[in-house]
């Protein structure tokens, strides 16, 4: 009796749905960030993260309830458990503090410079550093990557001229009404924001570091809201079924990954 049981129990327990901690809805923060996550002039959500949640959530099954915040209110609220699940995040050893961080294979988002043609262009980071007329904006809390944007952030707060905004499109109206003369910003954004307000043809971009590797992008999972099992779970879904179908929803959005930046 004991193995008929079992017989007729194990195709069932075969079938069971993978645990990935989804009892409740699973709260996600979006940020605008070009075109990883945007919204038309209808309200419709629009972007790459936008669409590898919806994958996620036809993987899973898992329910989403979703906020549109400035990147400083997001990552105050995963700190205090009150967000589970953040896209587009650079990692720091204070976030690891709070979440789980999985990579990802984004493209598009290293940085560039975006300087008004009415500055001379710098040709190199030393004349970056050097140019007397940079006025730079940048948004809030915001972790720009390489070591050298950093420099430049610093030293534009100690000149006592660098702009914060609370979010991307606010430092791109800050361009557009002449109150800065450059910010930093990566293809994934600037490819829908210069058209977005009119300044593509004002403006250049300069790519200071061509040949390095993409910056190490991906999600983060908090901590408060999933076990380590259920986390393991996670990173081997958007390792494995879902790393295709995230690299396609790129291509889409992007086009095909640089030579310097295949994952």
């Amino acid at each position: 009796m004991k193995t008929l049981l079992w017989l007729l129990l194990c195709p069932l327990l075969l079938a069971a749905p993978a645990d990935y901690g989804c009892s409740r809805p699973v709260r996600a923060d979006f940020f605008p960030f070009g075109l990883a996550y945007w919204r038309d002039d209808a309200g419709q959500q629009h972007g790459s993260d936008f669409e590898l949640m919806q994958a996620i959530e036809q993987e899973t099954g898992c329910r989403f309830e979703v906020s549109e915040l400035s990147r400083v209110l997001i990552w105050k609220k995963f700190a205090a458990g009150q967000t589970d699940l953040v896209l587009s995040a650079l990692p720091t050893a204070e976030r690891d503090r709070w979440g789980h961080f999985i990579a990802l294979p984004y493209w598009g988002n290293r940085n560039q410079l975006v300087i008004s043609r009415q500055l001379s262009r710098p040709a190199t980071v030393e004349a970056l550093l050097a140019h007397p007329q940079l006025k730079l904006g940048v948004v809030r809390s915001y972790r720009y990557g390489e070591s050298f944007w950093e420099q430049l952030i610093e030293q534009q707060r100690q000149r006592g001229v660098l702009v914060e905004a609370p979010d991307l499109e606010s430092v791109y109206r800050l361009l557009k009404l002449g109150r800065i003369n450059a910010l930093i910003s990566a293809p994934m954004s600037y490819r829908l924001l210069l058209p977005r307000f009119g300044l593509q043809n004002q403006v250049d971009t300069v790519d200071f570091s061509p040949d390095a590797p993409p910056l190490r992008a991906g999600l983060y999972l908090s901590h408060q809201r999933f076990s380590p099992a259920e986390i393991a779970r996670w990173e081997a879904l958007l390792n494995g079924p879902l790393q295709e179908r995230f690299k396609s929803i790129l291509t889409r959005h992007l086009g095909p990954a640089p030579l310097a930046e295949q994952p």
